[in-house]
């Protein structure tokens, strides 16, 4: 049998790939730097063509590194351009990203069960009895009926490419590359004094359009996983490890406990699974990462508790 060729990552595919994060990153950057609304304009333009352009060759391979790309977003995620916030307008070019992934892709590739019905009839419920009969803010149901219903529907499109071996590269690199930049973010954060402790301090010293402590650490918290995934079937264990190490701190010093709580679990996993593998080297790499993140707890438990 043929192996599927849907998301193989080719040569052109990275220079595409690196084509849109180069612009992208130029419109995050005039963005802050507070260039007028055309300037930025001009340089969104390019991101959006080439992006369309790279959905109709793979759209399951750049699905998974669009979202993989979102902490470049998270910089200046409230940013405000046009009447909607930065942060804003990506959730809505997911959504379109996700359109054209189950119209193009999605739709011909049967789920390997039926599982799927379950998420599902869960959007469904949770639009009619959120919708049916509301007398509230109408906006805000539908904003968060949209951001449930991408997440959900982003999590089958994953369980869809991942159906492949080179679909489960593509996922856990693109996750990887969303670790790397989470953990980037995170220590731009808090080189301006704008991450967790000036967060929890209160004041006129906390003010940021980027994301604040509870969203970059939740989603270190998640990226970590791929970051795991790496550590345990790749030849570069250290480097992943020291990754995950790095979004340990950076997940420590957002004072947020629950996240700190949710990472510990996802590292036991990975700590229970390396003891078991019976290699040193393995073993070494996993127990170093786990002590660095305790280190920062230790110095760092007054303010976390």
């Amino acid at each position: 049998m043929a192996r599927s060729t849907q998301h193989r990552t080719t040569p052109a595919s990275r220079r595409v790939l690196l084509i849109i994060g180069g612009f992208a990153g130029l419109a995050l950057l005039g963005a802050m730097l507070s260039l007028d609304s055309l300037r930025l304009l001009g340089l969104a333009v390019p991101v959006l063509v080439m992006l369309g352009f790279a959905i109709l060759v793979n759209p399951g391979l750049f699905l998974a590194y669009f979202v993989g790309l979102r902490p470049l977003v998270d910089i200046a995620v409230f940013f405000p351009i046009g009447g909607y916030t930065l942060g804003t307008i990506w959730g809505a070019a997911l959504l379109g990203v996700l359109f054209v992934y189950w119209i193009l892709y999605g739709v011909r590739m049967p789920m390997r069960d039926t599982r799927w019905l379950i998420p599902t009839v869960f959007v469904i419920a949770y639009a009619l009895f959120t919708m049916v009969g509301r007398s509230g803010d109408s906006f805000e149901a539908i904003s968060a009926l949209m951001k449930i219903a991408s997440w959900v529907f982003l999590a089958l499109a994953c369980e869809q490419i991942a159906s492949t071996p080179d679909g489960q590269r593509t996922i856990v690199r693109a996750g990887t590359l969303m670790a790397g930049l989470t953990a980037a973010v995170i220590a731009v954060a808090i080189s301006q004094n704008q991450y967790g402790a000036a967060y929890y301090a209160g004041g006129e010293a906390y003010n940021t359009m980027g994301q604040g402590p509870h969203g970059l650490a939740s989603m270190a918290v998640v990226s970590s996983a791929f970051v795991w995934m790496g550590a345990m079937h790749s030849r570069r264990r250290t480097a992943y490890a020291i990754l995950a190490a790095l979004l340990g701190v950076g997940i420590a010093l957002s004072f947020v406990r629950t996240t700190f709580l949710a990472y510990a679990l996802i590292t036991g996993w990975f700590v229970l699974w390396s003891l078991r593998s019976k290699q040193p080297r393995v073993v070494f790499t996993a127990l170093a990462a786990v002590a660095a993140v305790v280190v920062a707890v230790f110095m760092f438990q007054d303010a976390m508790l």
